[in-house]
């Protein structure tokens, strides 16, 4: 087994991201990449532990020297494989109904909630085949939502997040099964309603006073479910209690 963990971590400025990060760097032996879109950005209030460290990435699509095709090239001046990767950027144009819904909105999100994270898997898959971590690794886990459901729909106005999410499970069940002879797991689930700003915006929506989850309960939650992904739930949608959401 590795002697040290290797994370890889995508939306980590702020929010669940940078709760995930702030643990796991508590741990011994664990390295963490932490992507962020500015490459200016520091982190502050997270001490790591004495022998792991947490590592800031630039990585913005837009701009080419820190792009996704970059990714491979620059993470192995830092590291020679990862182990884990959690696709956790996400972004919703606005909580509505799709008579309100624009297409260029739909083309948004997707942009961020689908291709990003294909991109982003292209970009790590064959850094996470060199992982040596057994069972503990070779983990694509995706931040996807309980609104990305068909057949459990609720009646909620999320057009543009809900449809990208959606696109995003099928990749991702997809993924689990053409991979899976290389040892591959990939993970699904559900963070949460979370008091951040995007659940704030769905509460305002829907007359909440708030989410129900805070971001430490719903970080904790999303390693969990990480910590505990292996071959045979690979591909499932999990709720962040550890429940299982219809497709």
């Amino acid at each position: 087994m590795s002697s040290n963990t290797v994370y890889l971590i995508t939306g980590t400025n702020r929010g669940i991201g940078k709760h995930i990060i702030a643990s796991l760097v508590k741990r011994p032996c664990t390295t963490v990449i932490a992507t962020v879109r500015d490459p200016k950005f520091v982190f502050t209030g997270i001490t790591p532990h004495a022998t792991s460290k947490l590592v800031t990435f630039a990585l913005d699509d837009e701009v080419l020297e820190i792009n996704y095709a970059s990714l491979p090239s620059r993470v192995l001046e830092i590291v020679d494989h990862l182990d884990i990767v959690i696709a956790n950027a996400g972004y919703s144009s606005g909580f509505k109904f799709i008579k309100e819904t624009t297409a260029d909105e739909i083309a948004t999100d997707f942009q961020v909630n689908t291709i990003g994270v294909v991109k982003l898997f292209f970009a790590t898959r064959e850094l996470l085949t060199k992982s040596k971590a057994g069972d503990a690794g070779k983990k694509f886990v995706i931040a996807s939502s309980n609104l990305a459901s068909i057949a459990d729909r609720p009646n909620i106005p999320s057009a543009s997040y809900s449809i990208s999410k959606t696109a995003v499970n099928q990749f991702a069940k997809m993924a689990s099964i053409e991979f899976k002879h290389e040892g591959l797991k990939v993970g699904l689930l559900h963070p949460g309603w979370v008091k951040t700003s995007m659940g704030q915006a769905l509460a305002d929506v829907l007359n909440q006073k708030e989410p129900p989850l805070t971001i430490e309960e719903s970080a904790q939650r999303v390693i969990k479910i990480t910590d505990e992904l292996n071959i045979e739930t690979s591909g499932t949608f999990f709720n962040s209690d550890g429940s299982v959401i219809a497709w």
